[in-house]
C-alpha cells in the first residue's frame, strides 16, 4: 500500500460511513429494521477490502512516540508504517 492508496482508503472509508449513516436514517424513517443490517454489512466489507493490508493501528500514545500531536500508527504487511497526525486546522 502506497501513500496515495492509503489516502484514497481512508477517504473511502469516511465516504463509506457517510452513505452508510445516510442509509441507516432513510431505513429509521421507513421502518424497514433489515436495511440496518444491509447498511452496516455493505460499509464492513468494503472497509475490510481497502484495509487489507493493514496489520494493526495504535494512537501515537500507544506507539509511544514523543510527539505533542495526536494521530494513529498503522503498520501494513510487511512491516511498513505510516504515522498520519491530526491537526485541527480551525
Amino acid at each position: 500500500m502506497t501513500e496515495t492508496e492509503l489516502q484514497n482508503a481512508l477517504k473511502n472509508a469516511i465516504d463509506g460511513l457517510i452513505s452508510a449513516r445516510e442509509e441507516i436514517a432513510e431505513a429509521d424513517m421507513s421502518d424497514e429494521p433489515e436495511a440496518y443490517d444491509g447498511a452496516i454489512a455493505d460499509y464492513a466489507r468494503e472497509a475490510a477490502e481497502e484495509f487489507e493490508a493493514v496489520e494493526r493501528v495504535r494512537t501515537f500514545e500507544e506507539a509511544e512516540l514523543l510527539s505533542s500531536n495526536q494521530g494513529i500508527v498503522l503498520r501494513l504487511a510487511g512491516g511498513r508504517e505510516f504515522q498520519i497526525t491530526i491537526v485541527r486546522s480551525r
